[in-house]
């Protein structure tokens, strides 16, 4: 049976991460879903819409794995430890196509960084 994991990212990224890692280690930011998407979960699948671009992304289950954490409540590391934890894959590895898979997504306007937490559902964030 083919791993799932090998077919999870769906960019091709040429551009250095050795600046991101160096400049604020990712490990320990929050991915965030932006305001300006919408998605919807279809069994072990989502499909993304981009309402600023009118582009729509289907996730494969890894894909779909990942986003689900990009909640903003989560740390890339502990996004990355649940991937090492789910599909059969070593942490470097998981971490570096999470973050590729994340930057992406970053790069496309369908997810942000943020260095704090979101506050918990249905509480305000500092005003």
């Amino acid at each position: 049976m083919q791993n799932p994991y090998r077919t999870a990212l769906i960019f091709n990224n040429d551009r250095s991460l050795h600046s991101f890692f160096v400049n604020g280690g990712p490990m320990n930011r929050y991915p965030f879903r932006s305001s300006d998407t919408a998605h919807r979960l279809l069994v072990d699948e989502a499909i993304v819409v981009n309402f600023k671009t009118s582009f729509f992304y289907n996730l494969n289950p890894v894909g779909t794995f990942i986003w689900e954490r990009c909640d903003g409540r989560h740390r890339l590391g502990e996004i990355v430890r649940a991937l090492t934890e789910e599909y059969e894959v070593g942490e470097d590895e998981a971490r570096r196509d999470c973050l590729e898979f994340i930057e992406g997504l970053v790069e496309q306007g369908v997810l942000a960084w943020s260095e704090t937490p979101a506050p918990p559902e249905g509480e305000r964030g500092p005003a």
